[in-house]
């Protein structure tokens, strides 16, 4: 009777064994892919940043062609608005930058180590794109009370 039991309960330890082994491959699948989807990831958030940079320039440019408006958005919402999307766009900026260079780089070691560092950075980059959004939304408002 001991013997069944003993069967038994180590039988329920290889089944427990294989599944944590099963999910721990499916993490580790989860972040080769991670890893191997890097550097792309990187390259369009680069080009969005650039995008949201020519955009802000492109508003700065409308504003000092107008006197009027100029002078209308000194101080204003949509000034400090614009502030805060450039001190969120530039935070990402600073740390895509940093992350791209290895990324670009020749040797193909440091390129996955560097593509690993953005997968170990995501949750950075995810707080800063959600800072950067919001940032966006602010000033689309803000633009859409000015042009009312």
């Amino acid at each position: 009777m001991a013997e069944i039991v003993g069967l038994v309960a180590s039988g329920i330890s290889i089944t427990t064994l294989a599944v944590q082994i099963a999910n721990s491959l499916a993490k580790l699948k989860s972040y080769w892919n991670d890893i191997i989807e890097a550097p792309e990831d990187i390259t369009l958030l680069i080009e969005e940043l650039d995008g949201l940079y020519d955009l802000l320039a492109d508003i700065d440019k409308h504003q000092h062609r107008n006197p009027i408006s100029s002078t209308v958005v000194k101080g204003t919402s949509i000034s400090r608005c614009q502030e805060y999307c450039r001190r969120a766009a530039s935070q990402l900026k600073e740390l895509t930058d940093d992350l791209s260079t290895d990324i670009n780089a020749q040797h193909k070691l440091k390129k996955r180590w560097a593509s690993a560092k953005v997968v170990f950075k995501k949750d950075k980059i995810k707080k800063y794109k959600s800072r950067l959004k919001s940032a966006i939304r602010l000033l689309s408002l803000s633009y859409q009370c000015y042009t009312m």
